[in-house]
Order: C-alpha cells, then structure tokens, then sequence
C-alpha cells in the first residue's frame, strides 16, 4: 500500500518522502531510518520537517505468522513510536491498518468502537495497535 500511496502523492502537489527502514531499504536509498532506534527515525524527521506522516508500513498476515517477534515490533511498537514522535514534533500523522483485528462473524458493520475479535497472531499485535491511539491525546490543531 505505501507504494501505492508514494505513487499517488507524486502525481499531486505535495513532496513525498518516503522513509524505509535500514533491513528492507536499498543501501542507496536516501530516506532510511532504524526502526529499532528513536533516535535515528526522529533525526531523520526532523531533518525532513514534514506536515503529515502516513503510516502504512506493516507485516502481512503471512509474515505475520511466520515471524510474530518482528510482527509485534512493526504492527505495534513502531506504530507507538510513531504516535510518541508525531505527537511530540507536532506533526500530523495518519495511521492506516487493516480491518483484520475482527473475525468477520458480526452481521453489522464494525465501528471504531467495535471489540476486536483477534483470529491469529496477526490480529494480536493489530489489536493492541488500535488501543495505543485511545491512549495518545489526538492533536486537532497546532
């Protein structure tokens, strides 16, 4: 979906930047930050100062299972660091997940107050995801 998102954006207005992590980036790749390290994505955004951050970095549901550690770390940990930065650098963040927190047996649309229903390990760490922005004040305007 980032990809996707790059593509779109480049065609508009607004500069893009993409950030990848350091283990999947292009060693040539100008925007590359340690996932694992703080310091090294709020350098880099300070660097960059931009309005909005879009979030859509994540495991598949398949990487998901054969990996859950580094499930966890992506689909969790750095969504919180993430929310931390953005909150602390006043910069907009728009976070974009999947609806696979939810086992899909409701007969009613599923609300941003819906219990999830986690059916694997993917959904786990996508469920406690989605409780870390209930736990971030939301910023409205700076």
């Amino acid at each position: 979906m980032g990809r996707s998102l790059v593509n779109v954006f480049n065609k508009s207005r607004w500069e893009v930047y993409p950030l990848v992590p350091n283990s999947i980036a292009d060693p040539s790749y100008p925007n590359k930050f340690d996932r694992n390290d703080e310091g090294s994505l709020r350098a880099l955004l300070l660097d960059i100062s931009p309005d909005i951050i879009i979030n859509a970095y994540e495991l598949s549901r398949e990487e998901s299972e054969e990996n859950p550690e580094e499930a966890t770390e992506i689909n969790t940990n750095f969504v919180d660091q993430l929310a931390r930065l953005s909150q602390e650098l006043k910069i907009w963040l728009l976070h974009i997940s999947t609806d696979q927190i939810f086992d899909g047996n409701r007969s009613s649309s599923y609300t941003s107050s819906s219990e999830p229903s986690p059916l694997n390990i993917f959904e786990g760490p996508k469920e406690k995801e989605k409780s870390l922005f209930g736990e971030i004040p939301p910023m409205l305007a700076y």
